[in-house]
């Protein structure tokens, strides 16, 4: 994601999870679940532990997995 750039660089591990789980639920209220799941995916990704946040992260992933149109080949 877009985003994504900007925090990779200047953050550490823990503050980019929580991050990027901030952003995945900002994009899924402004209705662009694909970018959501990518934030999320970068969540996990971030914070690889059994934590809240990973949780969380999954919790809205499954959620968004039947919204996602698959992309046309």
């Amino acid at each position: 994601p877009a985003g994504w750039l900007f925090l990779k660089g200047g953050f550490p591990n823990p503050l980019r999870a929580r991050a990027s789980y901030i952003l995945g639920l900002r994009y899924t209220r402004l209705g662009k679940d694909a970018q959501a799941m990518q934030f999320f995916r970068a969540a996990l990704n971030e914070d690889p532990g059994n934590t809240v946040l990973v949780r969380l992260a999954n919790v809205e992933l499954k959620k968004l997995a039947g919204n996602v149109v698959p992309k046309k080949q």
